[in-house]
């Protein structure tokens, strides 16, 4: 039998890797997953000219292009957490969140072909589900935290809950793209 012999060095980053690993693990356990969608929302065709009372026209300002937002939260039955903010592509937003009872959760994807399309967002879980949302951009001006900044500026989203009286993030790199919906 051998063993592994470690140097000084070794043996250091060792024990820094398995107290990061003890200190870090109430972190990940309280969520055990985050979906999180988004869908282009497509508005009508506007004329770029508009007529104005008095017979005068007006150029139409170009409309930019807006997003609805899934963000779904699985977690112990056990726990309570508190959503308190959403950060998405760098905006600050306020946020609403309600339980999930029905799962799984799907979404009929109207589209222009025959057949529509059925998309899970949350598949089947024992763990509770709670849906999250933004309800309008956050007014606070409060400054945020290096740690904070530099989740916001490497991932698309960020979501700031409470766990056991503590502020914890959850973060995807990326949101997935819905197809936009073609409403008749």
């Amino acid at each position: 039998m051998q063993f592994l012999h470690l140097t000084g060095m070794n043996k250091k980053l060792l024990l820094l890797i398995s107290f990061t690993i003890i200190l870090l693990s109430p972190a990940f356990g309280q969520l055990k997953k985050v979906y999180a969608y988004k869908q282009a929302s497509l508005p009508g065709i506007q004329p770029r000219v508009t007529t104005e009372e008095g017979g005068g026209n007006k150029q139409r300002a170009e409309r930019k292009e807006t997003f609805n937002y899934w963000f779904y939260i699985s977690f112990s039955k056990k726990e309570k957490i508190t959503v308190t903010g959403l950060w998405i592509s760098g905006k600050r937003f306020t946020v609403k969140s309600e339980p999930i009872t029905e799962l799984p959760v799907k979404k009929i994807n109207y589209t222009a072909a025959s057949a529509n399309d059925t998309i899970t967002m949350v598949p089947f879980t024992r763990n509770a589900v709670m849906l999250t949302y933004p309800s309008g951009m956050a007014n606070d001006t409060t400054p945020v935290s290096k740690y904070l900044l530099n989740l916001v500026n490497h991932n698309e989203l960020v979501i700031v809950y409470f766990w056991k009286g503590k502020k914890y993030y959850a973060v995807k790199k990326m949101i997935s793209t819905l197809a936009p919906e073609a409403h008749p």
